[in-house]
């Protein structure tokens, strides 16, 4: 447990201190790559209502946060392979042309992960946190490795493989990241709530919206540097 701790605590302190001292740059990137993803998300999640039936409503809107998760994720692993790689910020330039270099991969990654982690969780929950957990480093693992040349097969393996071996750690770093997400919406329904009279249901969406944009590349950076240390 201890050893579980100090992973969480160093991966916070080394994913803090990148994100602060670039928190400029990573909000630019957010507005232009995070913030159409969280856009489509927000009208996405309105339209579940109409378009699916009650019993699948959860599921679906389980699948899409979970591909929009993983996509969201590229240009802010690729932010810190370069920081961590060449001991230098890179230009803006080199993260977005990451996003169209990785995209494709990702993008049929998120498509399968997010399907199989959903039928886990409609039969059962615990499977689909499992799968969730034991595949979830599969972004990491492909950008952070700029883009291995092995086959799918094997970087499903080796993700298979870090996912198994180090299964309660991530487990405890995921749960904190969930936690602190939960818990930022918590606090800005409250605020809504305690001004209900003076803001509209615009000004919530879009608030959270810009707290995903500078939240998200934190909790990011946060297991970027738990993976980039046990890679």
């Amino acid at each position: 447990m201890i050893k579980i701790l100090d992973s969480l605590l160093y991966s916070i302190k080394e994913g803090g201190s990148l994100y602060i001292n670039n928190i400029e740059k990573i909000f630019v990137i957010g507005v232009i790559y995070m913030f159409p993803i969280q856009f489509l998300m927000v009208l996405g999640v309105f339209s579940i209502s109409f378009l699916f039936p009650l019993t699948l409503q959860d599921e679906v809107k389980i699948f899409f946060t979970l591909f929009a998760v993983i996509i969201s994720q590229i240009p802010y692993i690729y932010y810190f392979r370069f920081f961590k790689y060449k001991d230098e910020i890179p230009e803006l330039k080199k993260v977005l042309g990451s996003i169209y270099r990785f995209f494709s991969p990702v993008y049929m990654y998120a498509v399968y992960y997010s399907l199989l982690v959903t039928l886990g969780y409609h039969f059962y929950l615990i499977p689909g946190l499992v799968i969730g957990i034991l595949f979830y480093s599969y972004p990491f693992y492909l950008i952070i490795n700029n883009g291995s040349n092995y086959s799918l097969k094997i970087n499903l393996k080796r993700t298979l493989s870090f996912g198994y071996d180090r299964f309660a750690k991530l487990f405890t770093i995921i749960c904190f990241v969930i936690f602190i997400e939960v818990t930022s919406w918590f606090v800005l329904l409250n605020i809504f709530h305690i001004l209900s009279s003076k803001l509209s249901l615009f000004t919530l969406t879009f608030s959270r919206i810009v707290l995903d944009l500078l939240l998200f590349p934190f909790l990011i950076f946060i297991i970027c540097s738990y993976f980039y240390k046990h890679n």
